[in-house]
């Protein structure tokens, strides 16, 4: 179904400018089009927003929050970017500010949309960007390139198509964003030469001198990787991610004992055993520990290899250790059980959120009285309530909402077996 429009349609976003202020600038976008899809002027709300809100279903229905100005024409823009000359946007002297650059962008990259030519309409000239997350785009690093045009503070790279080297490299990031940049995060990377490794590592850690959140996950970075990176890194960083990496020795972390409070090593099998003491009391300061992954199952390749894996439970219910921890994330690790888990609360009054998915303590049924109490969340597949839960903290873990979903189904067949529907009062 498609709305038509003129030939020349006039789109007026209404943009505010400081809270404090009454002044509102009127700019008037021209693009030209003969139709529109209906889809496309009215999609589903909130399709522009960059960050996830929370909102339940009905909160986002068209009837209670309707599509507003600023997001259709935001649509009509990304649908349209084909017909502007040159993909620049037609601003005149108006530079988009930062919230509308970063919700053009979002859409751009939600709709699939962005290329080395789309991405061209983010320069500096007409846009504001801070932030900047691109997922699933496969850019090459001539159209990167335009970022170097802005000062960031934010940058997510996740499966853009080029080395990690290429993403760190003075053509895609300018001295400013070095300084300016507090959150790195780069997924699913690689380098064009595993040897070089080290100089990639000690390269980010140089450049980058005010990181408050790292994230380098699925880049294979093995133990000499993270020993540079380290060795250089400054000491500010407070979120930490080296999820599914080949690291077996995290020791280098020690440099950060005074200032690390979370640390994420999902996937991380071979963690070995002499490292315990470092997560243990090293670490002061953490407070949240993800060393959740799918499955057992390559444990022995590394067992074949020599290296003695972390035993889990018994870090756990090493008196003294973790002091400030508030939650931790065990998901599908072995052996962890109701009575691990139970005297691991004992000694950690102050946690907040155990992760048990997978585990031998997952599938404990008593939703009536928690023995978990009520202070504490957990994720697990024991009850609809916990099932959801879990859902909702691993959306991008396949495996976890595969088993969450058919646990969820299962749940559902034995409540109407319980309570058919021909039963039921009000049918």
């Amino acid at each position: 179904m498609f709305v038509k429009s003129k030939d020349i349609t006039k789109l007026l976003v209404s943009v505010g400018a400081k809270p404090k202020s009454n002044v509102n600038v009127e700019l008037n976008v021209t693009v030209k089009m003969e139709y529109v899809p209906l889809h496309v002027a009215f999609p589903p709300p909130n399709i522009c927003h960059h960050t996830d809100s929370g909102a339940s279903s009905q909160d986002v229905s068209m009837i209670a929050e309707p599509i507003s100005l600023q997001a259709m024409c935001i649509n009509i823009i990304c649908f349209t970017h084909k017909k502007m000359k040159g993909y620049e946007l037609n601003l005149g002297n108006f530079r988009l500010p930062v919230s509308l650059s970063a919700d053009l962008l979002f859409a751009m990259v939600k709709y699939r949309l962005l290329s080395d030519e789309s991405i061209r309409m983010f320069n500096s000239k007409h846009t504001n960007l801070t932030s900047v997350a691109l997922h699933d785009v496969m850019l090459s690093i001539e159209g990167l390139e335009v970022l170097r045009q802005h000062r960031l503070t934010e940058l997510t790279l996740n499966n853009v198509g080029i080395y990690l080297e290429d993403a760190i490299s003075n053509r895609v990031i300018n001295s400013s964003t070095s300084k300016s940049l507090r959150s790195l995060s780069l997924y699913n990377f690689r380098m064009e030469e595993d040897y070089m490794q080290r100089t990639v590592m000690t390269d980010l850690a140089r450049r980058f001198t005010n990181l408050v959140h790292l994230s380098l996950v699925s880049v294979r970075l093995e133990n000499d990787g993270l020993s540079s990176l380290c060795s250089v890194l400054t000491p500010t960083v407070t979120h930490l991610d080296i999820s599914r990496n080949f690291v077996t020795d995290i020791s280098p972390l020690t440099k950060f004992s005074a200032s690390l409070k979370f640390l994420n090593m999902y996937n991380l099998y071979s963690v070995k055993e002499s490292n315990a003491k470092i997560l243990m009391f090293e670490l002061k300061e953490l407070l949240h520990l993800n060393i959740s992954c799918e499955s057992g199952h390559q444990l022995e390749a590394f067992l074949n290899e020599g290296v003695t894996p972390l035993s889990i439970e018994k870090m756990l219910l090493t008196p003294g250790g973790l002091a400030k921890l508030q939650s931790v994330d065990l998901s599908g690790r072995e052996h962890i059980t109701e009575d691990v888990v139970k005297e691991f609360l004992n000694l950690h009054p102050k946690i907040s959120f155990v992760g048990l998915l997978l585990t031998p303590a997952a599938n404990i049924q008593d939703a009536d009285e928690p023995w978990y109490g009520d202070s504490v969340t957990i994720s697990s597949l024991a009850t609809e309530k916990l099932i959801k839960e879990s859902l909702r903290r691993y959306g991008d873990r396949f495996f976890y909402v595969q088993k969450s979903l058919v646990a969820l189904f299962q749940l559902t067949r034995e409540t109407v077996d319980h309570h058919p529907v021909d039963s039921r009062n009000d049918v």
